[in-house]
């Protein structure tokens, strides 16, 4: 035991004196969690523009005001070259022109409106999907009034935009959890903070492994064993030294949360970061036994950490990825580190709900482990 403690605080000085480990364990995380903390407080800002394009008529009136009733987007008037230009230079979603003579498109089953787009964004589905429920809604309206011609057809959507808009009050699932859309909102921030201290976690620990394969190299392993050290107390003394760096980090990243956002974590914080920070050890173990070089291990890790993080939702929430990555997604240990955060965030404690990024991580460290302690035992 004793000698397992005395590797760990020698490997704990050699890295801490290091100035490049101390930027890669504290400062970067800080200046990245604070530059997306930020993204993630503002919460998207001022709606998105769109255009309305009409001509001088009551119905086209009518029409363009049940467009322009939508508060999701910010809504200007002009002219339809006007409107080219705009949606040309991506000053706007998308430009919605009521087509002339509006009452006989209506007459012919035909849709009043026409849309002017140049690519399909997240906005514009959002906006074509509304556009298409005014059009679904103004030809059902329609065969009800047509008997009383284009006059009773304008009262349909005079009505409409005459009523006040209700407002839909909304509660996210983690507000419901947390009992406030702010408490919400600082788990949110949080776990996006933690997510890019996981990456740079894993820049740190999984670069350890060139320091590994020089010590190996240059027989520093080979003379711990002539003394009192076993080859198991060598291998738990140097996964001990990262599992304590890693801890380390965290606990100063996790005070920065709570002085800069103010949020709280909930009970199974410390066993979770634990398995989580054992689990890029074990990585990193598994690591040392791939490499042949200083120089490999520096570019393996690098390839590994930064493609990982990107399938993994370190950088940008997963709902915004086409269905085929957040099925690769589900593979990655990056993954199950965010989901596992995030339920401690939201302080969930049902077994039920939780009980996935527990065991796939264990699975994962288990594996990884045994990788490596079995390549390494046969190379001594």
């Amino acid at each position: 035991m004793y000698s397992v403690l005395h590797i760990i605080l020698f490997r704990l000085r050699q890295m801490l004196k290091e100035p490049s480990n101390i930027i890669l364990l504290f400062v970067m995380p800080i200046v990245f969690s604070l530059i997306f903390g930020s993204f993630a407080l503002d919460g998207g800002g001022e709606p998105p523009k769109a255009v309305i394009v009409a001509e001088n008529c009551e119905l086209c009136g009518e029409l363009s005001g049940l467009i322009a009733k939508n508060p999701s987007f910010t809504w200007e008037y002009q002219s339809e070259e006007e409107a080219r230009t705009l949606v040309a230079e991506r000053k706007v979603v998308a430009a919605i022109v009521v087509e002339p003579q509006p009452y006989e498109r209506i007459q012919a089953g035909e849709a009043p409106y026409r849309v002017i787009m140049n690519e399909p964004t997240e906005d514009y589905i959002v906006l074509s999907q509304f556009v298409r429920g005014i059009i679904n809604m103004v030809l059902m309206q329609h065969e009800v009034v047509r008997d009383t011609g284009e006059a009773g057809l304008v009262q349909v959507p005079h009505s409409i935009n005459a009523t006040p808009l209700i407002e839909l009050q909304q509660q996210s699932y983690q507000a419901y959890l947390l009992k406030g859309e702010d408490q919400a909102r600082k788990a949110s921030q949080s776990t996006r903070a933690i997510g890019f201290t996981i990456m740079f976690l894993m820049f740190t620990l999984s670069g350890t492994a060139a320091v590994i394969y020089n010590e190996r190299k240059d027989f520093t392993w080979q003379r711990l064993r002539t003394t009192a050290a076993t080859f198991s107390q060598i291998i738990w003394g140097y996964i001990g030294s990262f599992w304590v760096l890693g801890w380390l980090q965290f606990a100063v990243m996790l005070l920065f949360i709570y002085i800069v956002y103010g949020s709280t974590w909930g009970l199974y914080l410390v066993p979770f970061v634990s398995l989580m920070i054992f689990m890029v050890v074990a990585f990193s173990m598994m690591l040392v036994t791939l490499i042949k070089s200083k120089k490999q291990a520096e570019a393996l890790s690098s390839i590994i950490v930064v493609s990982t993080c990107m399938l993994g939702g370190v950088y940008w929430p997963l709902d915004i990825v086409p269905d085929m990555m957040q099925k690769i997604a589900l593979v990655i240990p990056q993954y199950w580190m965010m989901q596992g955060m995030s339920d401690v965030a939201l302080n969930i404690t049902d077994w039920s709900i939780m009980w996935k990024p527990w065991l796939i991580l264990s699975i994962y460290s288990i594996l990884c482990l045994t990788v490596a302690i079995r390549k390494l035992s046969k190379e001594q």
